[in-house]
């Protein structure tokens, strides 16, 4: 399996500090990627919803750890203007789970989608090249 040693990203992750399962009613999670190297700190997919009622400015869905194509075309931090779909990517996201359970859980879910997406990055350092020549070569 390829690996470059160059590339990394440091995740920040913040937890709730007080949680009792009987009288907390939800649990916060925060994770902030910084320092890339080779990749991005954008990592992280959201879609904009457009307003709605009871969201007069509108939502912002995580939808996961973004792929290496989605690394390459979506915008950064907020949808591009003239978007169809309102995909775009940042570096820190804030969750709210039901308890702790459910965002260790979604934490462990981001590790393992990150480090997925470093792996698909390492894949496509490794390029085979193939020259075709259109009309006769010179």
């Amino acid at each position: 399996m390829p690996s470059n040693p160059d590339r990394r990203l440091k995740l920040t992750v913040s937890t709730q500090t007080l949680y009792d399962p009987n009288l907390t009613q939800s649990y916060k999670l925060t994770v902030i990627a910084s320092d890339g190297n080779l990749m991005p700190d954008e990592i992280f997919l959201f879609l904009y919803v457009d307003p709605v009622p009871g969201y007069p400015d509108g939502r912002n869905d995580f939808k996961g750890v973004c792929s290496p194509a989605q690394l390459a075309t979506l915008p950064v931090d907020e949808p591009a203007e003239d978007s169809v779909d309102n995909y775009y990517r940042t570096a820190s996201l804030s969750l709210t789970y039901n308890t702790d359970a459910e965002a260790t859980e979604a934490w462990a879910a981001i590790l393992d989608a990150v480090t997925t997406l470093k792996s698909a990055l390492d894949f496509s350092d490794g390029l085979t090249t193939t020259t075709y020549w259109i009309g006769t070569p010179q």
